[in-house]
């Protein structure tokens, strides 16, 4: 019942952003000039790029599997990646498809759930921990920038704590990892089974540093096609926003809309461009959104392609099961990385 509050007053929230970034007639109609205007081949380059950041996600995950000695064939490894993406683009709350990925790669290896739950978990770590190194590396060289108006002195400042947050959690986990902490640790820390999920991930890639190494080091180029599938779509409507500037905005943007306050960062992901590309470039309000949502759109094309392999997808046990069945089936997993292990 919690879940199912919380799920609906996301959608409400989403709505009401939506209702807010599109209410204005003639940001609509700047918009609607634009996209009659819109240069084919750049949204074309924008859905290629935002497919090859996705495969090397894949690559990645893939790398992740291996180390818990889950060895499945690389498109059956493809086919679950992208039923993954589906489901969290389609299912509100945003990790739903980790859950369906987690199920699926456990019941290719029925004795190795607790790897294949691990796999996701990591997997998910390695893509925020490039995404903060990313954007350190960005705001260190656009820093004069970023600071020069108070709207995005403030985006900043949330986007740094956010990431001071994960950086928390995540040595925390490397703490409790490396000095055995897991049956010591409080009831009372906060965000103690994060905490706990992350350090039986890392005692799986303790000893394997290359692997860490190269885990982060495949994000940055997917994170990097992730941002240049922005750039062509802005290229598709509009001449003057460079690469740079689109690369100045998306750390924040993209930090502060995967906060779970809407469903997929709808609204918020919108507000975000026209605030931020109009405070640092006067860049039209009306494109900055369409920009937003058909870079959003690409990514739920791409969504929808997970959503067909879902629905001829066998596995290699066969039988299907229930979107339900699996989500109950991988919360269980789940919930068990919660536990001290030996």
């Amino acid at each position: 019942m919690k879940r199912l509050i919380t799920n609906l007053l996301q959608i409400a929230l989403t709505l009401a952003l939506l209702y807010w970034v599109f209410r204005d007639p003639e940001k609509r109609a700047e918009m609607l000039t634009a996209l009659g205007q819109a240069k084919p081949s750049w949204l074309i380059a924008a859905f290629l790029s935002l497919g090859a950041g996705f495969l090397l996600q894949v690559t990645r995950w893939r790398w992740l599997l291996l180390t818990q000695s889950i060895e499945l064939p690389p498109l059956r490894i493809v086919r679950l990646y992208f039923i993954g993406l589906f489901f969290n683009i389609f299912l509100p709350g945003g990790t739903g498809g980790d859950l369906v990925k987690i199920f699926y790669a456990a019941r290719e290896t029925p004795d190795k759930k607790y790897g294949a739950a691990m796999s996701v978990i990591l997997d998910r770590v390695f893509g925020m921990l490039a995404l903060i190194l990313l954007s350190g590396v960005i705001c260190a060289v656009y820093f004069p920038i970023l600071i020069s108006t108070p709207k995005t002195q403030v985006l900043l400042s949330i986007m740094a704590a956010i990431f001071a947050a994960s950086l928390a959690v995540v040595g925390a986990a490397w703490i409790v990892e490396a000095f055995r902490l897991a049956e010591k640790l409080p009831q009372w820390i906060p965000l103690r089974s994060s905490i706990l999920e992350l350090a039986a991930g890392f005692s799986a890639v303790a000893r394997r540093p290359r692997t860490v190494l190269a885990c982060i080091g495949i994000s940055l180029p997917a994170h990097c096609l992730m941002f240049l599938c922005f750039y062509f779509v802005a290229r598709a409507f509009s001449e003057p926003l460079g690469l740079a500037q689109i690369f100045t905005a998306l750390p924040m943007i993209q930090t502060i809309s995967s906060l779970p306050i809407s469903f997929g960062g709808l609204g918020v992901r919108e507000e975000l461009f026209q605030q931020i590309l109009g405070a640092l470039y006067q860049f039209p309000a009306g494109i900055a959104v369409l920009i937003s949502i058909s870079g959003y759109a690409l990514v739920v094309l791409w969504g929808l392609v997970g959503g067909v392999i879902y629905a001829t997808y066998q596995s290699s046990v066969g039988g299907k099961v229930s979107l339900h069945a699996a989500q109950l089936a991988a919360e269980k997993v789940e919930h068990e990385l919660e536990s001290p292990r030996e």
